[in-house]
């Protein structure tokens, strides 16, 4: 089975989601000061089988032309058939503010003319934004603040989700060793395999450059300590060792809710991987299968002034995914006696899985 996923930018040079193929702009988008805030104005023309829809519409398009639209391509392949093709699509920015300037129909379509303000979601705080005046509250703006931007933390969880689905299957490298056979005191026979394992470069590379995206603050300095310039709720930073390269790169990314760093928990924490072996005849067939639980990939609190002790640390509202990480280990496997078992042996395999997939 193949699988690939890409991740794309594309900016907003009339690219939008399926759903906006309705609207239009009128206007060519431009950044202006509004209420001493850097928005994006736009005027569109959207089309919907209802108001609603057709104000949706208009917002979609708004914000894909303010701040362009993140892609994931995920294509997986299993003997040479396609057995999915999903795009994934995500735009970090919400609506202001907007006017309806225009309503008419347009067949069984409501189209809607309306000037739309855009903001990068990484500047939109808890508060979304004051009244001007004490006591009143614009409920159609403020409406149009919140859905647009739920709409922008939705499309970017699932987004993320889509990488983190692949943990963590597809997020290692494993190197095995030359296996060593000796006895023990008990006359027991006994394989040692030794392995090397490190995160994969390629997976790491995605799955930062989905939380960047997805971020409020996409370089929130080092966050770790809880030094003065962390304003977030929640961190995550990522550190890699490129193959290619002597030098380490990282980076830390702020978010103000604790969704994606639930995800993240989730996904690497909640899921307890361990280490699967398989051991094979020639004919591929299965002699003995186990799971060993192994402390590096126990995903413990780290001491805040002992960083990098496992593959991923969390501590608080802080995660960091040492991508840097190269842990070398073995796994000692006893046959007993049977030596008719042992001659069999051709082919071991070893992964990490979750334990919920692990099987005698």
């Amino acid at each position: 089975m193949k699988k690939l996923i890409a991740v794309m930018l594309f900016l907003a040079l009339g690219v939008a989601h399926a759903n906006s193929n309705l609207s239009i702009a009128i206007t060519v988008g431009q950044w202006l000061l509004k209420n001493q805030t850097r928005s994006f104005y736009i005027q569109v023309e959207a089309q919907g089988v209802n108001d609603n829809e057709a104000r949706h519409n208009g917002f979609v398009l708004a914000v894909d032309q303010a701040v362009g639209t993140l892609i994931l391509s995920e294509r997986e392949s299993d003997k040479k058939q396609l057995i999915k093709n999903d795009v994934y699509n995500y735009s970090s920015g919400y609506v202001t503010d907007y006017k309806i300037l225009s309503k008419s129909t347009r067949g069984n379509n409501s189209v809607l003319v309306m000037d739309v303000w855009v903001s990068h979601s990484a500047i939109a705080n808890r508060i979304l934004g004051r009244s001007s005046v004490a006591g009143q509250l614009n409920g159609p703006v403020a409406s149009a603040r919140v859905e647009t931007l739920l709409t922008e933390r939705a499309s970017g969880d699932q987004v993320v989700s889509r990488v983190l689905a692949d943990f963590p299957r597809r997020a290692f490298d494993i190197t095995l060793g030359a296996t060593v056979l000796r006895m023990d005191e008990y006359r027991q026979a006994l394989i040692e395999i030794p392995f090397s394992l490190k995160w994969n470069y390629s997976y790491i590379t995605s799955l930062h450059e989905v939380l960047q995206a997805a971020s409020q603050n996409p370089q929130a300095r080092n966050c770790w300590n809880h030094n003065q310039d962390c304003a977030n709720q929640t961190y995550i930073r990522v550190i890699a060792q490129d193959p290619n390269r002597w030098a380490k790169w990282q980076n830390t990314l702020g978010f103000n809710d604790y969704q994606k760093l639930h995800l993240v928990n989730d996904a690497f924490i909640g899921s307890t991987p361990v280490m699967q072996l398989i051991m094979r005849d020639s004919e591929r067939r299965v002699i003995k299968r186990d799971c060993y639980r192994w402390q590096d990939l126990n995903w413990s609190n780290s001491h805040p002034y002992a960083p990098g002790i496992s593959f991923a640390e969390w501590r608080n509202n802080q995660t960091s995914i040492n991508g840097d990480l190269v842990r070398d280990s073995r796994i000692v496997v006893s046959l007993g006696q049977n030596t008719q078992a042992l001659a069999a042996v051709q082919h071991i395999e070893l992964s990490v899985i979750k334990s919920s997939q692990c099987t005698a």
